[in-house]
């Protein structure tokens, strides 16, 4: 755009000439910036130039914007007019917003009621209009909004929350706990601390003995996510520093948690490991959190820490977490590996779901057969969740080979699980006829035509 602009002035004609090379959008870009920077052509060389290159609707917008910048002085008649051309108003978000201006600066705030009630296609032509009018007086806008009726004062004070929090929090926070009614406060404080601590952590650390209850504890939340994304270790101690001001540092040690754990799982699992006490439970709980980034990082360092955690309140260990991640990422046979290593859960004795963790990743990478072996290995009891949990991926994935393969299943049970697998599937994703469900049928233990009634009734 700025290179059209000042070819525009060294010399028109080769921009005009350059821009009809030009096709679609970076073309109608080029035209504007020729004709709003060259405003001192006579309308007849800028209908010209329109033509010349063939955009009817930059004609159509320019005509707008001559016949609105002839009322410009009248801005309600000009605003009038813009909306109400044939041009899309997208196309004409830069006259709008300087006419809402020159109104603005005419008539003040209630300028912006005016805005509201402008039936715009795109909401964000409005958001954008209203959100430069405000910059400009967000108290007043406040307390304009606290005496409109409900639907826009919701509108107005989120908007004003939202964009003076950008450029003022503290005077924002200030602002809406002097003047807004209870009833419309707590959320409006709540856009101006979010948008605080998102973009200014430091400076809401520093003030957080200024807030209070949830909204000190939300804020700090934030702010320490934020700063851990580049200085976990600063993060921290600024946690350290603060727990006089909250009740206990576990959601913000979680808080920390999620960012550090994405850029450096190693040093956060150790954080956890030296700072926390073997016997806190949010030690275990916050190694949960991080097992599955320190798993894709080091898998086997990550289960050999998972392995000398305590059991989680589900009665699995941590372990669970990295096999799961491994079975998901691959390779596989790491897994299968892993898979002999776990330790049972300590409520029951069962492993069916460890089994299909690794016998669904086998599934997916077409492992088919070593998949269906894997199932040897656990008693009967477990067989008809892990048949089911096999073939449902399998279903999903390849429905047709399943179904071609179904009467050469090795058991009656797996057949029954298989043919389960492949009529749910197909409800969601109809790839086998009625007739080849009808066949699928003939394979259904008792217990499981009773199972495909009862889904078929739903």
């Amino acid at each position: 755009v700025g290179v059209f602009e000042e070819w525009s002035i060294s010399s028109l004609g080769a921009a005009v000439n350059a821009a009809s090379k030009l096709k679609g959008s970076q073309r109608q870009t080029a035209i504007q910036a020729i004709l709003r920077n060259r405003d001192d052509i006579s309308e007849a060389q800028q209908i010209e130039i329109v033509r010349t290159l063939g955009n009817e609707t930059i004609q159509q917008e320019l005509a707008s914007f001559s016949e609105a910048s002839a009322l410009i002085d009248n801005p309600r008649e000009a605003w009038n007019l813009v909306v109400g051309d044939d041009v899309d108003n997208t196309l004409q978000s830069q006259l709008l917003g300087r006419i809402a201006e020159i109104w603005f600066e005419q008539e003040g705030i209630k300028v912006l009621s005016h805005v509201y009630e402008q039936e715009f296609t795109d909401w964000r032509l409005k958001n954008d209009i209203a959100v430069a009018l405000v910059e400009s007086s967000p108290e007043a806008a406040l307390e304009y909004s606290l005496q409109l009726p409900e639907q826009e004062q919701s509108w107005l004070s989120s908007l004003v929350a939202r964009t003076w929090s950008r450029t003022s929090p503290e005077a924002a926070f200030a602002g809406i706990s002097e003047k807004v009614p209870e009833e419309l406060r707590d959320s409006l404080l709540d856009t101006v601390v979010f948008s605080w601590a998102s973009s200014r952590p430091r400076e809401i650390v520093e003030k957080a003995e200024m807030l209070e209850g949830k909204l000190r504890v939300t804020a700090l939340e934030i702010a320490l996510n934020e700063i851990a994304r580049t200085s976990p270790e600063e993060a921290v101690q600024q946690m350290n520093a603060l727990s006089h001001l909250v009740a206990n540092t576990n959601t913000l040690s979680t808080w920390i948690m999620y960012s550090w754990m994405e850029t450096d799982p190693v040093a956060a699992v150790e954080w956890v490991l030296s700072d926390f006490d073997p016997d806190n439970p949010h030690r275990l709980q916050l190694l949960d959190q991080a097992m599955n980034s320190l798993a894709r990082e080091d898998s086997e360092h990550a289960f050999e820490i998972a392995l000398s955690q305590p059991a989680m309140g589900n009665g699995w260990g941590l372990e669970l977490n990295v096999l799961r991640q491994v079975a998901s990422e691959g390779p596989v046979d790491d897994a299968l590996k892993m898979l002999s290593r776990l330790r049972k859960n300590t409520q029951n004795d069962s492993m069916a779901y460890p089994y299909s963790l690794v016998g669904r990743a086998m599934v997916k990478a077409r492992d088919f057969d070593r998949a269906l072996t894997l199932g040897d290995d656990l008693p009967e009891t477990d067989l008809r969740f892990y048949y089911y949990s096999v073939t449902s991926e399998w279903a999903q994935d390849a429905p047709l080979d399943l179904y071609e393969k179904l009467g050469a299943l090795p058991s009656d049970m797996l057949k029954s699980r298989a043919a389960v697998s492949l009529i749910s599937s197909n409800r969601h994703e109809p790839v086998l006829t009625e007739d080849q469900i009808s066949h699928v049928k003939t394979f259904l233990s008792d217990e499981d035509t009773e199972l495909v009634e009862r889904l078929e009734r739903m």
